[in-house]
């Protein structure tokens, strides 16, 4: 009886082992990219559009281990590079005049104030609101969706 509980245990064991082994796989195959930093003006609020592969941008620079994405005091960004695919951390932080840094609340936070939105058609285009809730309601009808 108790060898038979003990390999009931073991095929159990196996069976987690191997469906954690397939999350981690799946996980890893969709691409784990090195983290972003946005780096918006203090005290910025509003949308923010981020334009890839435009070649008389930069491409984006990097700070340690993190890609670097500064938006403009109006709200937009753009680099040569492609738009980062995959499975990233994303920070996003209000940087003021003397270089202090503020960090802005995101997904997973009650009063969150980062509000990833879409790509663009050709995934070449990020639109994000940075604000509240009721922020983002108030000025959905302002969505730069297709301006350039």
């Amino acid at each position: 009886m108790r060898k038979a509980i003990r390999i009931a245990v073991a095929v159990v064991a196996v069976v987690i082992l191997l469906a954690l082994a397939g999350g981690v796989a799946a996980f890893l195959s969709q691409g784990v990219g090195r983290p972003i930093r946005w780096e918006l003006p203090n005290g910025y609020r509003g949308w923010l559009v981020v334009e890839y592969e435009v070649p008389r941008c930069p491409a984006l620079p990097t700070s340690g281990m993190y890609l670097v994405i500064k938006a403009s005091a109006e709200g937009r960004a753009c680099t040569s590079s492609p738009a980062p695919t995959g499975w990233r951390y994303h920070k996003y932080e209000h940087v003021g005049p003397d270089g202090a840094r503020t960090t802005v609340r995101s997904v997973g936070h009650t009063d969150r104030q980062v509000w990833p939105i879409t790509y663009g058609p050709a995934g070449n285009r990020e639109l994000i609101f940075i604000g509240t809730e009721a922020e983002l309601r108030q000025r959905w009808n302002t969505a730069p969706w297709q301006d350039r």
